[in-house]
């Protein structure tokens, strides 16, 4: 089983790809039994879509390969706070979990907190996590 430092990695390596369009950084991917069934990463500028957002394309092909708009089972991760419009999706989508990753820069030292998720129709949980 794999932890989730690796598939935040993953989410990163998106990131990248984002960069190397010269697309804001953030990257996103949705994991079901422990493997990935979704990646996505901005695509705004290079498509001239206002809504082409990591998690937004990230939901939308799980969605695909789950044949279902209810993602129950899913867990996001995401390299970046998402926006209203994709948190909106995020909820509507019932993903289970949802982990943030924020590099924080301070006096040369680069430090990352996680935080999770976790959502039912009645409650979200929050766990957050730091690495140093």
């Amino acid at each position: 089983m794999k932890d989730d430092v690796y598939y935040m990695n993953l989410a990163l390596k998106e990131a990248k790809k984002a960069q190397m369009l010269n697309e804001v950084p953030i990257g996103a991917l949705i994991v079901i039994d422990d493997q990935v069934i979704s990646t996505g990463h901005n695509l705004r500028e290079t498509e001239q879509n206002a809504t082409a957002h990591a998690e937004l394309l990230a939901i939308n092909e799980a969605c695909r390969a789950t044949g279902s708009w209810r993602l129950e089972d899913a867990t996001l991760y995401v390299t970046l706070e998402p926006c209203p419009m994709c948190a909106g999706a995020i909820l509507q989508s019932r993903v289970k979990g949802l982990f943030l990753e924020r590099m924080i820069q301070r006096l040369a030292v680069q430090a990352h907190s996680w935080i999770y998720f976790e959502m039912n129709a009645l409650t979200i949980n929050v766990m957050l996590q730091a690495v140093y």
